[in-house]
């Protein structure tokens, strides 16, 4: 990195490629000219937003780090490149990868390879896209930029932070996260060229939500008896909830009791690479206080679960969630959780319903539909490529039951 000669003013490391092309590198988003990345997020995208990036880089846990590229062309800027660092100990690896010690043939190539990574101090992987969040979120086309130039030049921008950040130690894998099935086109031809491999991950469950629904009710009505009556149910068991929407000073206080609840869930996931930090949650609702929302539920005083959700644009998205195991049976909190999301998104006016990629059977039942996703990963040396290949069969989405909640006909 190259400090200007006043000291005030901050100059990325430009690198010039074939065909005309620059790349302004940064290692962090408050380098990074808001008018120079207006030019990029031009649809109000908060996931791609300096604002966004800014609170994830400063709340960020210590094995993660960040790099940002503006590509231009002939001067000009083209398109926006998002990536995350995650360095990751033997230790933490040992922790991701427990459960392929049940394959008895892949033991002893993991213990030669967790050897492996401790001499190497560990294994770092490039992102791009955002580990904490589903979807595009890792290339951005300049507005009147065709959007697959911008991708066509994703391999050679990684290739190029891959070659020039080698501390504290080199990059073993680089994952391009996650793509729609719609534009699964794009870069699928573009990255299999460059040896990256595509496996497909948990679907992105999403709720089209319908122009007549102006109410609760309304999307109760649309059910089948069936449904109607399993709504009911859900509402009746979790009766003694208390929801409570948090403000940023009631966010602050009840952190330490939200926190431990998240940890539970994200310890659940089949895949994890990093965990978000509790200063996260409390850094987002002070940068978006109208758009980052936080409610929590309580039983007698007792706080048993809390939902996220993002207003971005015409989506509600269902950001992190965590629920008190003990009782979430009883009181059917994970189902009531989903119901309010979609009681949410109605009161907001918003189209499109965003709930993740976990639990794609339950989620259904409220009416939402798969989507898939792909990803596409390169690996350093074929030794890597012993446990990661492995690692994506573990991955690949389970086997469900789709389920239609609203009536069919009269």
């Amino acid at each position: 990195m190259f400090v200007h000669k006043n000291a005030l003013a901050y100059c990325p490391l430009r690198i010039t490629v074939d065909s005309g092309y620059e790349m302004d590198l940064y290692l962090h988003a408050g380098d990074i000219a808001e008018e120079e990345w207006g030019t990029l997020n031009h649809n109000g995208n908060i996931f791609t937003s300096l604002k966004f990036l800014r609170g994830l880089e400063h709340t960020a846990p210590p094995e993660m780090s960040f790099v940002y590229i503006i590509l231009r062309k002939r001067k000009k800027i083209i398109a926006g490149y998002i990536f995350q660092s995650i360095h990751l100990s033997v230790e933490m690896l040992t922790d991701i990868l427990a459960p392929l010690t049940k394959q008895k043939s892949l033991v002893s190539h993991m213990s030669e390879w967790l050897t492996a990574c401790r001499e190497e101090k560990g294994l770092r992987v490039l992102i791009s896209g955002n580990n904490f969040v589903s979807g595009e979120h890792g290339v951005i086309a300049a507005k009147g930029t065709n959007s697959a130039e911008a991708f066509a030049m994703l391999p050679e921008v990684a290739k190029m932070i891959v070659k020039k950040i080698t501390k504290p130690v080199r990059f073993s894998v680089i994952l391009a996260k996650d793509y729609y099935a719609a534009h699964k086109k794009r870069p699928e031809v573009l990255l299999t060229k460059k040896r990256y491999h595509s496996f497909a991950v948990e679907p992105e469950m999403i709720l089209k939500l319908q122009p007549e629904w102006s109410s609760f009710p309304d999307y109760i009505a649309a059910m089948s008896k069936k449904y109607r009556n399993r709504t009911k149910s859900v509402f009746k068991h979790s009766a003694e909830l208390v929801e409570h929407h948090l403000d940023e000073e009631g966010l602050r206080d009840t952190i330490h009791d939200l926190y431990p609840l998240y940890h539970k869930m994200h310890a659940k996931a089949r895949f994890r690479l990093a965990a978000l930090t509790p200063e996260y949650f409390v850094e987002m609702k002070r940068l978006f206080p109208a758009k980052f929302c936080v409610k929590m539920y309580t039983r007698n005083g007792k706080v048993v679960g809390f939902r996220s959700f993002f207003l971005n644009g015409d989506q509600l998205e269902a950001h992190f969630i965590g629920v008190d195991y003990h009782v979430n049976k009883e009181l059917d909190i994970y189902n009531r959780i989903l119901y309010d999301f979609v009681d949410d998104a109605i009161k907001t006016g918003r189209k499109e319903l965003l709930l993740g990629r976990t639990a794609a059977e339950i989620k259904s039942t409220i009416g939402a539909v798969a989507s898939e996703l792909t990803c596409y990963i390169r690996h350093r040396n074929s030794f890597s490529n012993q446990i990661i290949r492995p690692f994506i069969d573990y991955l690949k989405p389970s086997e469900w039951t789709p389920r239609n909640p609203f009536r069919t006909g009269d």
